[in-house]
């Protein structure tokens, strides 16, 4: 695992419901709001948070060209913001609140 854009190492040594073991490769101080990477891991997730649906909404309202999207790591990550764009274009009036 890889804290603070890799500023701190762990190695998983063990896992079960609900933790993980880990050795510390790396050290260092883990401040608050840092994130945790999960390289060479695909993750079962939305890449998507609430806000980002709040803001991709308030986004195509106000007409942008196009979107981006952080930390995409399946082809489904791309079918389902595409999914949303499209719900919001065809299906909904313009200002609608319909991709949460």
């Amino acid at each position: 695992l890889l804290v603070d854009d890799g500023k701190v190492k762990l190695e998983v040594t063990g896992k079960g419901p609900g933790y993980i073991d880990c050795v510390v490769v790396i050290p260092g101080k883990i401040k608050d709001r840092k994130g945790v990477n999960t390289p060479d891991s695909v993750l079962n997730i939305s890449p998507l948070t609430p806000k980002d649906r709040v803001d991709l909404e308030y986004m195509l309202s106000i007409g942008v060209d196009w979107v981006a999207l952080s930390f995409v790591q399946r082809p489904e990550d791309i079918v389902e913001i595409q999914h949303l764009i499209d719900q919001y274009y065809y299906t909904s009036p313009p200002g609608s609140e319909n991709i949460r």
